[in-house]
């Protein structure tokens, strides 16, 4: 290989493994928000379902503090 032809695939390898962490990241923003609306929903059917602030933060993990920030969220949204 020449040097001009291993400089060409030294860029083009550069811009495909640049590429592939774009990807990456955007899966992972997307995961993540997903994650979030999930913790919502099942919020949601917790408060429908009459379970107090602590139940949730059991249930999902959270703390009592988040679960209250995710409610306030939830019931300005709707």
């Amino acid at each position: 290989m020449t040097r001009a032809e291993r400089l060409q695939y030294d860029e083009a390898l550069k811009k495909y493994r640049d590429t592939i962490s774009v990807f990456e990241g955007v899966r992972m923003e997307g995961n993540a928000e997903g994650r979030e609306n999930e913790k919502k929903a099942t919020i949601q059917r917790l408060l429908a379902s009459g379970a107090s602030v602590d139940i949730i933060a059991i249930a999902t993990g959270m703390s009592e503090a988040d679960v209250k920030l995710l409610i306030n969220e939830i019931t300005k949204d709707s």
